[in-house]
C-alpha cells in the first residue's frame, strides 16, 4: 500500500510538472503571437483616383499580427474607369465610352517601433512595401479590334506611418519613398509599342513618393 501511494504521488507530481510546462509554453506563445485579429481597411477616396491615372480603385487591405510588434499586410484592388474619363465622356456629344479594366496587388511587412507591451498593431511603424498595378484602357470601338493602352506600375518603397485603434475602428496614416518602374504600351494591329511616360505622367522618372490613409474595422 505504501509503495502504491508513493507511485501515485510521483505520478501526480510528474503530471503537474508536465501541465505547468505546457501552460508556460502556451503563455509564451500567447505573448509572442497575439490574438489573431484581422484588420480590414480601405480608402474611399481611391474610388475617385486610383494608383494609375484614368483609373478608380476599389481597395481592400488586410493586416494581421505575425509576432510581437510586427504584422503583415496584403492589399488587393480592382481598377476601373476613373473620374477623369467620366468627365471627358460627359463633355462629348456622342455616346463615346471608355473601358478600363485592371487590378492592384500589394504586400508590406510592418515593424511597430514603440510601446512594446501593446498587443495591437498600433503606433508608429516602418514597413518595406511592394505593389504591382496594371490597367488596360480602351474605348468601345477599339475594344472590338483588341486595341488598347496598357499601364504597368511596379513600386518598391519604405513606408512610415502611424496607426490608431479605438475599439473596433482603425485609422492608418502613412507616407513613403522608393523606386517606381512605370511602363505604358500600346497594342495596335497585333503589335506592341512602348509609349513615353511624359505623355501620361505629371512626374515621370523612378522616384516614388506616397502619402495616404486607410480606415477600417477589426475582426
Amino acid at each position: 500500500m505504501i509503495h502504491k501511494t508513493i507511485h501515485i504521488t510521483l505520478l501526480l507530481c510528474l503530471l503537474s510538472n508536465v501541465l505547468l510546462k505546457a501552460q508556460f509554453h502556451n503563455d509564451s506563445l500567447t505573448n509572442l503571437f497575439p490574438k489573431p485579429h484581422i484588420y480590414l481597411k480601405t480608402n474611399p477616396l481611391c474610388m475617385l483616383q486610383g494608383p494609375i491615372i484614368f483609373t478608380s480603385e476599389f481597395r481592400l487591405s488586410a493586416e494581421r499580427m505575425t509576432a510581437k510588434k510586427q504584422s503583415f499586410q496584403i492589399t488587393a484592388g480592382y481598377l476601373g474607369k476613373g473620374a477623369y474619363l467620366y468627365l471627358f465622356e460627359s463633355m462629348q456629344n456622342s455616346n463615346y465610352e471608355f473601358k478600363v479594366n485592371g487590378a492592384r496587388f500589394g504586400l508590406e511587412y510592418r515593424i511597430y517601433l514603440f510601446d512594446k507591451n501593446n498587443p495591437k498593431p498600433e503606433g508608429m511603424y516602418i514597413a518595406p512595401a511592394f505593389s504591382y498595378s496594371y490597367a488596360k484602357i480602351t474605348d468601345a470601338y477599339s475594344s472590338s479590334r483588341n486595341e488598347y493602352i496598357q499601364a504597368t506600375f511596379i513600386n518598391y518603397t519604405i513606408k512610415g506611418g502611424y496607426q490608431l485603434i479605438r475599439n473596433k475602428l482603425a485609422l492608418d496614416f502613412f507616407y513613403g519613398l522608393g523606386y517606381k518602374d512605370n511602363t505604358w504600351t500600346m497594342n495596335q494591329n497585333q503589335s506592341f509599342s512602348v509609349l513615353p511616360n511624359n505623355d501620361f505622367e505629371l512626374f515621370p522618372g523612378n522616384l516614388k513618393l506616397i502619402l495616404g490613409f486607410n480606415v477600417g474595422i477589426v475582426f
